[in-house]
């Protein structure tokens, strides 16, 4: 078992993904676990109350991130377990 971190900066203009070559021998896989924590621009107002989840994208090999505010501006980081 190993464990990666990083991050996502600036997730409304990023490429929302957790793929290959973000982190150093890392190789995205579906028996991966993912956590997350949001780092909003704004912490003024609703913009801290924001949900994030991951779905594996086997076309591509990554790991698609979502979060549930659209105007979500700010960043966020993650580890990664692999098994």
């Amino acid at each position: 078992m190993r464990l990666y971190s990083g991050f996502i900066e600036n997730y409304n203009l990023s490429s929302k993904q957790i793929s290959s070559g973000m982190i150093t021998s890392y190789s995205p896989s579906e028996d991966d676990v993912i956590t997350t924590c949001a780092s909003p621009g704004d912490v003024s107002g609703s913009s801290d109350n924001v949900k994030i989840w991951v779905e594996w994208n086997s076309s591509s090999n990554v790991w698609d991130v979502y979060v549930s505010d659209t105007n979500y501006t700010g960043d966020i980081a993650f580890q990664v377990i692999t098994p």
